[in-house]
């Protein structure tokens, strides 16, 4: 399996002014794309990953809902 990471999406290119529009609200996943709030997304995420399950957690899931209510940093982002 590839890693996933962003290309060219909304939340990649608006991280360069660190916005606050970064914010993570609710966390929900849509036809590949996972999104962070209303308009900001990370792409090519697969619904087995999003749905994965590790000793009882799903992780992709538990990073961003961990963060709720932070904007997320480029290093962040990265990271994900």
């Amino acid at each position: 399996m590839k890693p996933y990471t962003i290309f060219q999406t909304k939340l990649c290119r608006s991280l360069l002014f660190e916005s606050d529009i970064n914010q993570v609200q609710k966390p929900r996943y849509d036809n590949g794309k996972v999104f962070i709030n209303d308009t900001h997304y990370f792409e090519e995420m697969p619904q087995r990953a999003w749905e994965f399950y590790i000793g009882g957690y799903q992780p992709a899931q538990k990073w961003l809902k961990d963060r709720k209510g932070r904007t997320l940093s480029f290093e962040d982002v990265l990271h994900y």
